[in-house]
């Protein structure tokens, strides 16, 4: 059970450089897996930080900057966005906001001192480049690895993630 929480909480990271599609472009392979690989750092490096406090601080900030919550947020409430008048989205897109940056903070992290990753490889398709990483972290003594495949692409010359 911990260990689909925390596959959970990896996608989730991973998740967390979502933007939408507009004027989507995509990247080289060579651009793409060292786009990839320098955030799967920066994430591992995070999780490493022994102050909660800051290592959440630093999540927040990630989430922040690569996440587009307008696409998001439209795309979870569906069909009914267009029923809600301006008022109502902007409340919907702040407690969204919200519950996302809340929602991580519940998953165990403890075990992100054994987590390790590899870029396996990234080929181009229409506007994206899909990536394929193996994330390997064990379970007391079992080790799991898993596959996690995402999209890259470039949205006004801004690189970001979609699984």
């Amino acid at each position: 059970m911990k260990s689909n929480i925390f596959l959970h909480f990896i996608t989730g990271c991973f998740m967390f450089l979502i933007v939408g599609n507009l004027q989507a472009k995509p990247l080289s392979s060579t651009e793409a897996i060292n786009f990839a690989d320098t955030k799967g750092k920066e994430l591992i490096q995070t999780f490493q930080e022994e102050n909660l406090k800051k290592r959440y601080q630093i999540l927040d900030e990630m989430i922040m900057e690569h996440i587009d919550v307008d696409y998001i947020s439209r795309f979870v409430i569906g069909k009914y966005w267009r029923t809600m008048t301006d008022e109502q989205k902007l409340a919907y897109k702040d407690i969204f906001t919200r519950y996302g940056l809340a929602l991580y903070k519940t998953l165990p992290l403890e075990y992100a001192k054994n987590i390790d990753y590899k870029i396996m490889s990234a080929t181009s398709d229409n506007n994206y480049t899909n990536v394929l990483a193996n994330i390997k972290f064990s379970v007391g003594t079992d080790p799991v690895e898993v596959g996690v495949t995402f999209r890259l692409h470039k949205v006004n010359e801004k690189i970001t993630y979609e699984i």
